[in-house]
């Protein structure tokens, strides 16, 4: 089953694809990235050492895109973080929606279990042209064992963005509230994630000078803690 779900992905990745290549040029975004750890969005570190991660964007037209992200150890050893996302969408200025095939350790093994993502994003116009709240929803369905595995998780919080006229930096914040109930078998409850980016433009591109993620949980939770990663990067435009 999660062969023929991850050939439907790649089906429907490729349409969208040749589609958009018919009527418009195509968008490449490179991302790499150093991080202390890696910390998912649940809040779980599932690798406390360095990692690095790859995030390639296919920018359509019409505002659909194709993504792969992955994570793996700063060393190249196995290791319980490996991952890899694979994410078609639509989105624009003020929403956001698509389906992620999240590809889990270990990867490409039809016996393990990985996760399906659709999800959906709703964004207000900024306030004062700097906060703009926003609600997020996503359901994680395990391709194995669904119905102790999956879960939703439910989010609220703002986005803040500042950037002095003419100057190359950019200071971005997002700070939300979120709700999940129980993924992987994790304790149910609700967390604070906040992250921060600061990032210099440069032709074609920008380097993230500092990212900072931080979860902290707001109920009793025995499987989380503060967690905190930090790291940089850089990121290319074609």
């Amino acid at each position: 089953m999660k062969r023929n779900l991850f050939s439907l992905l790649m089906v429907a990745l490729f349409v969208l694809t040749s589609l958009s290549a018919a009527q418009a040029k195509i968008g490449l975004s490179v991302s790499n990235k150093v991080m202390g750890g890696y910390i998912t969005g649940v809040g779980k570190m599932v690798y406390p050492e360095p990692v690095h991660q790859l995030d390639l964007v296919l920018n359509m037209s019409h505002g659909f895109y194709a993504e792969g992200w992955m994570s793996n150890a700063l060393n190249g050893r196995p290791n319980s973080g490996r991952e890899i996302d694979w994410t078609i969408g639509w989105s624009n200025k003020f929403m956001s929606a698509g389906i992620c095939y999240i590809d889990l350790n270990r990867l490409f093994d039809g016996n393990s279990t990985d996760l399906i993502e659709p999800f959906v994003e709703l964004t207000a116009p900024a306030i004062g042209g700097l906060v703009s709240p926003y609600v997020k929803g996503e359901h994680f369905h395990a391709t194995r064992n669904s119905d102790q595995l999956s879960a939703t998780s439910l989010s609220a919080g703002l986005k803040i963005k500042f950037q002095p006229v003419k100057s190359p930096f950019c200071f971005q914040q997002n700070i939300r509230v979120v709700h999940n109930d129980g993924l992987f078998g994790c304790d149910e409850g609700y967390l604070v994630r906040y992250e921060m980016w600061l990032n210099i433009s440069i032709p074609n591109g920008s380097i993230n000078l500092l990212q900072l993620r931080v979860f902290n949980p707001l109920s009793k939770m025995s499987d989380r803690k503060t967690q905190t990663a930090v790291g940089s990067g850089i990121t290319f435009n074609f």
